[in-house]
Order: structure tokens, then C-alpha cells, then sequence
């Protein structure tokens, strides 16, 4: 009878326990979800047993290598931390299985984490588009404005990378800029749509801007003027631009002609002594734009047009158009008038002071 009882009291003491252990979780987990080669990775976890040893074992996939197993202690908390171990060259596009195993309470939790390289891509310049990467589909896409953001790929064990980059209309391809520690297979050159490249052990990052599209526009940058009657203006500076506005490089020089009502005459100079002819007021190749003056003999409101050749010689949406003001002069104040008569012929001369 006394033997059945202690053979009882063990079975309720062995369930009791069982059940504790199975109330009690554990978690294991890294710091990162994805390691570069050489990076530590810091094993963290809670809910083990205080005081007991936890076997950390790591294992690949594709199998590749083995790793010897980790150990960790729980603390007073239960909670334990490692940081013995980092992926190597050797390892890259391997996920790796982490198990951890309670040593006296048995209980196990489990975790994942990979070895890739990553690439970062950055935007530059002032429009939008998007990248595509060559393997895995598209990285991501810009929305425009400078620098407007970045975007990690994890390529893996790929020695070669292309990125393919599609700007949005009406943008263009600005430059690449790929860092030293990628070797450079092709492309990568101003205005080229790929840009392709080796990777080395070492997560870097590759930049690519969006430019603005090509010049299809004239348009004036300074607000309208008003200047008074026969007076020198102040500089009105005209702009190539791409269709949505953004100033655009002209790629030979382009010679403007500006033009107004009668009455209005068009300088190089500030003083208004050098009249523009049909050669001396240009945008130079591979720049946006250029200043003038005028003056007018007429009061009113002149509309200030300028064309040029190719794409800005028609009137309306493609030339540069805007409205000064020119004020009357204003009569002078202040003159005395004095009137005398000559004792010879008695007329009056009147003489202005």
C-alpha cells in the first residue's frame, strides 16, 4: 500500500512538472534579420529556466558547412544572450536555422536569419522613376525630389548584379555612382539606362539620378518688371526648359530673339547701350539660361516675347512670354516761370529756372 502511494505521488509529480514545462515558453531571436559577411550576430532570448545552460545550434541552408554549437547561461531572469558567432564569405545566400535547447527544463524555441549582401540604392537629382535589379525584379522606385529616399536589396551569393533604371517621363538618366569596392562590368556611364557590376563581400551603396527631361520650352525666371518710360529695366532672365518646367541644359548654343510692341528695344547691357541683334544674346551649350534688358517709349503694358530656333521658335507654348508694366515719365516740379519785356520791341521772353 505505501509502495503504490509513493508510485502515485511520483506520477503526480511528474505530471505537475510536465505541465509546468509546458506553461513555460521560451523565445530566441537575433538582432537582425540579415547578417553581411563578418557581422556579429547577437543571439538574445527569455523564458528559460534561471540558472540552466542553453545549447545553441546552428544549421544551414543550402547545407554548405557545419557550426560547432553555441552555449548561453540564463540569467536570474531567464534571459540569455550570445554573440560568438558571424557569418563568413563562405556563407553567403545561406539561411540559417537557429534552435535553442533548454539543457535542464527541455524547453526549445526557434529562429531564422540569413547571410546576404546588401545593396543599397539611393536617388539623386530631381525627378522620378523606378530601378529594376537583374536577378529579382524591381528594388523601387522614386517619387521625385532630391535625394527622395532609398530602398535595401539582399542579393546573396550573386557576383553580378544589373540595374536597370526607368525614369518617368519627362525625366532622364542622370549619373551613376557606384562605390570602389564594386568592380564595374558595363554601363554605369551618364545617361545609360543599366548600370552593371561585381559585388564584393561588403554591403554598399549605389546611387542613380533622374535628371530633367529634355529642353522643349522657353520660359522667363524673373517676375514681371515695371519700369518707367525711356529707363533701363532690370535683368530679365530667360530658362530652356523640360516639359513639366525644370531647367533643362540646351546642348548646342541657342540663340534667342526677344521681341515687344513698337517702342520697345531689347539690350546685352545693363545700361541699355548694346542692342541685341541676332547673334549676341545666346544660352550657351550645356547651360540654361540668359539675361537681358529693354526699354520702352511707350507707357503701358508690353507683352516681352522670345523664341528661338528648333523647339522654342513657335509662338505660344514653346516661347517665353510676359507682361511689364512701363509708367510715364513723371514731369518735373519745382521751375519758376519769369516773363519780361524788352523796352525795344515790347515782347515778352520768358526764361525757365
Amino acid at each position: 500500500m505505501k509502495r503504490a502511494s509513493q508510485l502515485v505521488l511520483g506520477l503526480l509529480l511528474a505530471l505537475a512538472l510536465q505541465g509546468m514545462a509546458m506553461a513555460q515558453s521560451a523565445t530566441v531571436m537575433t538582432d537582425q534579420a540579415d547578417y553581411a559577411p563578418g557581422t556579429i550576430v547577437t543571439i538574445t532570448g527569455s523564458g528559460w529556466q534561471p540558472g540552466e545552460t542553453v545549447t545553441l545550434s546552428l544549421v544551414e541552408s543550402p547545407l554548405v558547412d557545419t557550426h560547432p554549437d553555441l552555449t548561453a547561461v540564463a540569467d536570474a531572469d531567464g534571459n540569455i544572450v550570445n554573440n560568438q558567432f558571424s557569418p563568413d564569405s563562405h556563407d553567403l545566400a545561406i539561411t540559417f536555422t537557429l534552435t535553442a535547447t533548454g539543457n535542464s527544463s527541455g524547453l526549445q524555441a526557434q529562429t531564422t536569419f540569413t547571410d546576404n549582401k546588401n545593396v543599397t540604392v539611393a536617388f539623386a537629382g530631381i525627378g522620378s522613376g523606378s530601378v529594376t535589379s537583374n536577378p529579382a525584379g524591381i528594388i523601387c522606385a522614386d517619387t521625385g525630389g532630391a535625394a527622395s529616399g532609398t530602398c535595401i536589396f539582399a542579393f546573396g551569393n550573386t557576383a553580378q548584379v544589373t540595374l536597370t533604371a526607368t525614369p518617368t517621363n519627362p525625366y532622364t538618366i542622370g549619373a551613376w555612382t557606384v562605390p570602389a569596392n564594386y568592380a564595374i562590368n558595363s554601363g554605369c556611364a551618364t545617361g545609360n539606362a543599366t548600370c552593371q557590376f561585381t559585388l564584393d563581400n561588403t554591403s554598399q551603396t549605389v546611387t542613380v539620378a533622374f535628371n530633367a527631361g529634355l529642353p522643349t520650352k522657353l520660359g522667363f525666371t524673373n517676375a514681371p518688371l515695371t519700369v518707367t518710360v525711356g529707363a533701363c529695366s532690370a535683368a530679365l532672365t530667360v530658362q530652356s526648359q523640360d516639359s513639366s518646367g525644370n531647367p533643362s541644359n540646351v546642348t548646342s548654343t541657342e540663340t534667342l530673339a526677344p521681341s515687344g510692341p513698337a517702342g520697345a528695344s531689347f539690350y546685352i547691357d545693363n545700361t541699355c547701350t548694346t542692342v541685341v541683334t541676332g547673334s549676341n544674346l545666346t544660352i550657351p551649350g550645356g547651360s540654361n539660361s540668359a539675361t537681358f534688358f529693354f526699354k520702352d517709349t511707350v507707357a503701358g503694358s508690353p507683352v516681352v516675347t522670345v523664341t528661338g530656333t528648333g523647339v522654342f521658335t513657335a509662338n505660344g507654348a514653346n516661347a517665353a512670354t510676359q507682361t511689364e508694366t512701363v509708367n510715364a515719365a513723371t514731369a518735373r516740379r519745382g521751375q519758376t516761370i519769369i516773363a519780361t519785356l524788352s523796352p525795344m520791341d515790347r515782347c515778352a521772353v520768358v526764361a525757365l529756372q
